[in-house]
C-alpha cells in the first residue's frame, strides 16, 4: 500500500511541478489532484492500519481502485496539454504594469465596476432571498446565542442547523425555489471572490472590492457551514495561479495571510458548531477543539464512508449501473423525486434511517457504478475536460475571465470528493453569471462604438481612449 501511495504522489508532483513550470497554469488539474490526496489518503491508512487481514485487503482494493483513477485523469491531463498546444492567439499583448495601467484607464475602470456590481447582484441577492423567506440566519442565532451566554452557547449554530427542516419557511410553507438559492450561495460566492480578487491585482480601487469579498465570504458561511470555505480558498488560489502568465501574481506572504485567514474562520465555524457535548472551561480549549475538529473532517471524516463501503462490502463493483448520477441529475428537475444516492449511501454503509448525507469520492461513485472500466474512463474524461478549463476561456475580458476560469476550477477541484455530478448546480449558476456579464460586455461596446467618429470606426485616425 505505502509502495501504491508513494507512486501516485510521485506522478502527481511530476505533473504539478511540470505544468507549473510550463507557463501555462494547470489549477483545475493541479487541484483535483491535491484534494484527492489530501481528503482521501489519511483515511484509508487509518483504517487499514486498524483492520484485520481481510478488512485490509478490501481497504487494499478501494485504495488500489482510487489511485488507478489519479493516475489514469494526471495522464489523460497530461496528453490533453500535450495536444493543445499553444497558439498564436493565445499569446499575451499587455500585462504587468502596462496591463495595470491600460486596466487604470476610465473607460476601463467603469466597465469593471459595472461587472463586479453585476456579479454582485446576480449572485448576492438570491442567496440573501433564501434567508428571508427561511425566516432566521443560522450564523447569526450561533454567534448570538455565544454572546449571551459565552462558551456555554457553543453549539447553537448546529442545533439551529439541524432542529429546523431547511426547506420550510418560517411560516411553515415549503420555499419556493429552495435549491436554486441554496446553489448561488454555495456555488456562485467563490466566483465573487475571485473576481474581487482578480480585479484588485489589476490594481483597480480596493475599497469597494474588499468590502465585496468580504460579503461574499460571509454569505457562503451564513447556513453555518464549512465546507463552502474549500471552494472559495481553492477559487483564490486558482485565480491567483492564472493570473500569473499576466504577470500579476501576488507576493506569497500575501497568499498564506489570505489562506490563513480563510482557515482561522473554518476553525471559527467548527468552535461555533461543537459537535459533541464537551464543554469547554476555556476560549483556548474551544478553539484548539475547532482546530481539531476541522482537521479531522478534513483528513477522515470527509472519505471515512468511502473507505468503510469497501471494508464493508456495502456495494459491488458496477452495481449501480449509472443510477447514482441519474437521481443527482434529476434532483435538478421539478416534481417528486427519490432521496440522492449520497443519503442512500451513509444508510447503506452504516446500516442506518438516519437521513445524512455522505457523497462517494469521484472514483467510488465511478466504480460503484461501472466497475473498474468506468474509473478510468471516467478518470480520462474528467482530466481532459480539466485541459479545457485550465487552457479555455470564458469571457472576451481577460481579468474576468482569470476569476471565473478560478471559480470553475474550484468546483471541479471539488467534485474529487463530492463526485462529477455537483459540477452539474455549477454550471446552472455559472450559466446565469455569464450571460449576465456578457451582456455588460456587450452593452460597454456597443457604447464605446456609439462615442467613436465615424474614422475612428473604420480605423482612419487612432481611436480615443
Amino acid at each position: 500500500m505505502e509502495g501504491l501511495a508513494f507512486l501516485t504522489v510521485l506522478v502527481s508532483i511530476f505533473f504539478i511541478v511540470g505544468t507549473a513550470r510550463s507557463g501555462r497554469p494547470s489549477p483545475a488539474a493541479t487541484w483535483f489532484i491535491v484534494l484527492g490526496i489530501v481528503f482521501n489518503f489519511y483515511a484509508y491508512f487509518l483504517f487499514y492500519g486498524q483492520a484485520d487481514v481481510l478488512g485490509q485487503s478490501r481497504i487494499l482494493g478501494g485504495f488500489s481502485i482510487f489511485c488507478t483513477g489519479l493516475i489514469a485523469f494526471i495522464c489523460a491531463a497530461a496528453v490533453g496539454r500535450g495536444m493543445r498546444a499553444k497558439r498564436p492567439g493565445d499569446s499575451i499583448e499587455l500585462f504587468g504594469e502596462s496591463l495595470r495601467e491600460h486596466e487604470r484607464t476610465p473607460e476601463n475602470r467603469r466597465k469593471s465596476l459595472v461587472l463586479i456590481v453585476s456579479a454582485a447582484v446576480v449572485i448576492l441577492i438570491p442567496s440573501w432571498i433564501y434567508f428571508v423567506l427561511l425566516g432566521y440566519v443560522p450564523l447569526f442565532e450561533g454567534l448570538n446565542s455565544v454572546s449571551a451566554s459565552g462558551l456555554g452557547g457553543l453549539g447553537e449554530l448546529q442545533i439551529s442547523r439541524l432542529s429546523r427542516d431547511a426547506t420550510l419557511g418560517s411560516t411553515g410553507t415549503r420555499i419556493p425555489l429552495q435549491g436554486l438559492w441554496e446553489l448561488f450561495r454555495n456555488v456562485g460566492t467563490p466566483f465573487l471572490v475571485a473576481l474581487a480578487i482578480a480585479q484588485i491585482q489589476a490594481g483597480h480601487r480596493k475599497m469597494f472590492r474588499i468590502l465585496v469579498l468580504i460579503l461574499a465570504v460571509t454569505t457562503s458561511l451564513l447556513a453555518g457551514q464549512r465546507w463552502p470555505l474549500i471552494y472559495t480558498i481553492v477559487a483564490v488560489l486558482a485565480t491567483f495561479a492564472f493570473l500569473r502568465p499576466l504577470k500579476l501574481s501576488v507576493k506569497r506572504s500575501r497568499i498564506f495571510l489570505l489562506g490563513a485567514i480563510l482557515f482561522g474562520v473554518g476553525v471559527g465555524i467548527s468552535t461555533l458548531q461543537k459537535r459533541t457535548l464537551e464543554t469547554f472551561q476555556s476560549t483556548q480549549d474551544a478553539v484548539a477543539f475547532g482546530f481539531n475538529n476541522l482537521i479531522g473532517r478534513i483528513l477522515v471524516e470527509q472519505s471515512q464512508t468511502s473507505v468503510l463501503s469497501y471494508l464493508n462490502e456495502s456495494f459491488r463493483g458496477g452495481e449501480l449501473g449509472g443510477r447514482s448520477y441519474w437521481l443527482a441529475f434529476q434532483a435538478y428537475l421539478p416534481g417528486q423525486k427519490q432521496a440522492t444516492f449520497p443519503v442512500e449511501f451513509y444508510q447503506t454503509v452504516y446500516q442506518t434511517s438516519a437521513a445524512y448525507t455522505a457523497p462517494p469520492d469521484f472514483f467510488t461513485e465511478a466504480y460503484l457504478n461501472f466497475d473498474v472500466f468506468g474509473v478510468v474512463v471516467a478518470a480520462i474524461l474528467w482530466g481532459l475536460i480539466a485541459v479545457r478549463i485550465d487552457l479555455g476561456t470564458f469571457h472576451p475580458d481577460r481579468i474576468t475571465d482569470t476569476a471565473i476560469k478560478g471559480g470553475v476550477a474550484a468546483l471541479f477541484a471539488s467534485t474529487v470528493f463530492t463526485g462529477p455530478s455537483y459540477l452539474v448546480g455549477g454550471s446552472i449558476v455559472l450559466v446565469i453569471l455569464l450571460t449576465v456579464l456578457r451582456i455588460v460586455d456587450k452593452a460597454d461596446r456597443a457604447r464605446r462604438l456609439r462615442r467613436m467618429s465615424f474614422a475612428e470606426r473604420t480605423g482612419s485616425v487612432p481611436a480615443r481612449r
